[in-house]
């Protein structure tokens, strides 16, 4: 009955102020449901509500949005993970992104959460609002100069939210990218009474800088699901078998949490599994492409010219 009532909510766009940042709230009349979006931050997904549940770690202010620890909710682009180096070459010549993984000295997580997002749409229907962030590089990055356009469509209805990430290349010839989301999942206790269930993967070999070295390694540690426990991950995963969609769920006693990724030649196929130190939520990240693939090429994207590539993923929440 509950379901039923909601299909016929209100949805609404709300500013809310927390300076130096404006914050879109997407959300329900009745506020059980609520997508929280930082445009000045690449389009960061910084809060999801769910069924009236918090399911995403996210920032509390302005000031705590400007040291951007941990990378709450942002998107990774054009590469999710780390380049050697920062360095990179394309079409016979060579680039240098600057190093910002300053322990392994190496660049990481792209430059897409340091732009602005200045284009917003709102609609809505019965069953669902939608909100669409959209975005034109003009190349002017030293390290990446390819323009490109960006549409993210945000899709939130009763107790799920699906999130639509459109790329399209603007230059006249082909360009490397990668895509990733950085989301600290949470319900609210944690993660160590938490218990995990992954996809069948196999975890991406790596030195002592976290690069990979061309192995892998089959994992099933957490395939049927268990707790978590103490357990300790920062790790990239390649999926095993990738087919039309590939789930996660993180669980309690009371809720299961669903996330899910779409695969296919330009999807999601890789993932990293960080445990943060504080223990109270767990980043799983969807990447389209592995640890230096701007180097090792694997999973890449050749983005063919004014040809548009969508990624998609979402989460719900399950009784």
């Amino acid at each position: 009955m509950l379901e039923k009532t909601y299909l016929q909510l209100m949805f609404r766009v709300a500013i809310k102020k927390s300076p130096p940042f404006n914050l879109h709230d997407l959300h329900d009349e009745k506020g059980q449901s609520s997508v929280e979006i930082i445009p000045e931050r690449g389009g960061a997904i910084n809060r999801i509500k769910l069924g009236g549940i918090e399911v995403l770690d996210g920032y509390k202010d302005g000031a705590e949005i400007l040291t951007n620890a941990w990378m709450k909710g942002m998107w990774l682009a054009p590469y999710p993970n780390r380049i050697k180096g920062g360095t990179y070459e394309w079409n016979q010549q060579i680039y240098q992104f600057p190093i910002n993984d300053t322990i392994n000295h190496h660049s990481i997580h792209g430059f897409l959460m340091d732009e602005k997002f200045p284009s917003l749409q709102f609609r809505k229907s019965d069953q669902q609002g939608l909100l669409s962030i959209q975005y034109q590089h003009s190349g002017a990055h030293p390290a990446y100069p390819f323009q490109f356009d960006l549409t993210l469509q945000i899709a939130l209805s009763f107790k799920s939210v699906a999130m639509t990430f459109a790329f399209t290349n603007m230059e006249s010839f082909d360009i490397p990218f990668g895509l990733g989301w950085h989301p600290y999942f949470t319900l609210g206790q944690p993660i160590d009474e938490l218990s995990l269930t992954l996809p069948t993967c196999s975890l991406i070999g790596t030195d002592k800088e976290m690069m990979p070295f061309g192995k892998k390694y089959p994992y099933s540690s957490f395939e049927n699901g268990r707790l978590i426990g103490s357990e300790v991950l920062d790790n990239c995963f390649v999926l095993s078998n990738p087919s039309k969609i590939a789930s996660f769920y993180l669980s309690n006693q009371e809720h299961r949490l669903h996330f899910w990724q779409e695969t296919r030649h330009a999807g999601f196929n890789y993932f990293q599994i960080f445990t943060p130190s504080h223990r109270n939520s767990i980043a799983i990240e969807p990447m389209s492409c592995n640890i230096d693939a701007f180097n090792n090429g694997e999973g890449l994207l050749k983005a063919k010219p004014k040809q548009t590539y969508e990624y998609k993923c979402g989460v719900e929440l399950l009784d």
